[in-house]
């Protein structure tokens, strides 16, 4: 499964990055602002699409082992 929940945390910091990388001009600033906004608008109606407000369980949870020695 897709980490949906990083990807919609990184990419406003990632679509940043590129703005303030590719200062040409602000046309190409604008360009990149809209792509970020349009994929992370994206991806939240995919994860709006797929929650399920009958469960009880908490949903969309990411795992991830931050120190594998310790588990």
């Amino acid at each position: 499964m897709t980490p949906m929940l990083s990807l919609l945390i990184l990419l406003p910091a990632v679509g940043g990055l590129l703005v303030v990388l590719l200062r040409r001009s602000p046309e190409t600033a604008r360009a990149v602002a809209l792509v970020t906004a349009a994929v992370q608008f994206a991806l939240t109606v995919i994860l709006l699409a797929s929650f399920d407000g009958k469960a009880t369980a908490p949903q969309f949870v990411e795992r991830a082992p931050w120190i594998p020695s310790l588990a």
